[in-house]
């Protein structure tokens, strides 16, 4: 079975977070129109990837939560309707804590969504409020009531290290949180200053000042062992879960399965190929014929194994050695054997027989093994 992973990007919010490079905005007149195109782009990919079953559907942006859920509805339907669903599809949405309410989220339910991403981001409402978050810790946990009054059981919820003057008060209250509410997934994420974000200009002007990145690493550690003590495992270098609560989408990406993207800015990887609409949305919105607007690149094998080690690496399981050897029909022990052999690179892996992984405690030093590896 060639199974294909949807992501849907949903490209509007309220208001922009200060530190936030996604595509996004704020002109809600537009959603219609976009929708629409939306469902017409779903039309002509279902007619190009006929052999492929839907494993998992995923919405982000942007702020999913903050349009209205019959569009959510009339997407799922589209998807469901056009191509090959597995039984067990996976249906996420990321949802901003200010924008989730109990009526939304029976909708929700109703058609299917049975995976949920609450963007906390930090415990700390000061902290929310600098980096222009719109939501608060109490507003968080109002939705992880909800949730719970709805006997959902797999949920996220994300957490960004490295915020100016935080310390490990702030990782032991959202601890407090995954044990008080039993949150099965957490995603942590390094606070990453992106250019033309507006956070880039006050870290230049001295006006946010973000934690360096040996303080990150240690914020990084300690957050790995709490969450280890209520039985959260890390499974990739920023996704931690209980067992059977990984999000199945996102090991899609690990995985190298192919994803399909939809929608303006989204990313695409189909066999040997990836491509992406790179205009802006109203050019999506107006764009009539699909044959020929996409930015595409054509992988050759060299570029494929790369990105499939430098993604592999980034998880518990490494690189499975007999799914390289089905994807690219070579051994990688003996490709790259010259790479572990080496007195300084044996030491940051495991080797078996099944797997070539990367040290657990080497997780966050992962980008300096790549460029010595790759």
């Amino acid at each position: 079975m060639k199974e294909l992973a949807v992501y849907v990007h949903i490209p509007f919010c309220e208001s922009k977070c200060l530190y936030c490079d996604f595509y996004s905005i704020t002109d809600k007149k537009l959603i219609q129109s976009y929708i629409n195109n939306v469902l017409r782009e779903i039309d002509y990919f279902s007619k190009k990837l006929k052999n492929k079953t839907v494993k998992s559907i995923y919405f982000g942006g942007g702020t999913p939560t903050v349009i209205s859920a019959s569009y959510i509805k009339d997407i799922i339907n589209s998807v469901k309707n056009s191509f090959k669903t597995a039984n067990d599809t996976e249906i996420s949405i990321e949802c901003n804590p200010n924008s989730l309410n109990e009526e939304k989220l029976k909708e929700y339910l109703s058609f299917g969504i049975n995976r949920f991403s609450l963007g906390l981001q930090s415990t700390d409402n000061n902290s929310l409020k600098k980096l222009k978050r719109l939501h608060t810790l109490e507003q968080f946990i109002n939705c992880l009531k909800i949730l719970k009054k709805y006997n959902i059981t797999n949920f996220s919820a994300d957490f960004i290290l490295g915020l100016e003057n935080q310390n490990t008060s702030d990782i032991d209250k959202f601890i407090s949180i995954v044990k008080e509410y039993d949150i099965p997934h957490v995603s942590a994420y390094s606070l990453i200053i992106e250019e033309n974000t507006p956070l880039y200009r006050k870290v230049n002007n001295n006006e946010y000042v973000p934690l360096n990145e040996d303080a990150q690493v240690e914020l990084y550690d300690y957050l790995n062992e709490e969450l280890k003590k209520l039985g959260i495992i890390r499974y990739e270098t920023s996704s931690f879960s209980k067992p059977s609560y990984e999000c199945k989408h996102n090991l899609c990406y690990w995985d190298y399965t192919d994803y399909l993207g939809l929608g303006v800015k989204a990313h695409s990887k189909i066999e040997k190929f990836r491509f992406s609409y790179d205009k802006t949305i109203k050019d999506f919105i107006n764009q009539s014929d699909f044959d020929n607007c996409f930015n595409n690149e054509k992988l050759n094998r060299e570029e494929q194994i790369f990105e499939y080690v430098m993604l592999s690496f980034r998880t518990k399981y490494g690189v499975n050695l007999k799914r390289f050897k089905n994807l690219f029909n070579e051994d990688f022990i003996s490709l790259f054997k010259e790479k572990l052999d080496d007195s300084e690179l044996k030491n940051y892996f495991i080797v078996s027989k099944e797997n070539v992984v990367v040290k657990e405690n080497l997780q966050y030093v992962l980008n300096y093994i790549l460029s010595k590896f790759l």
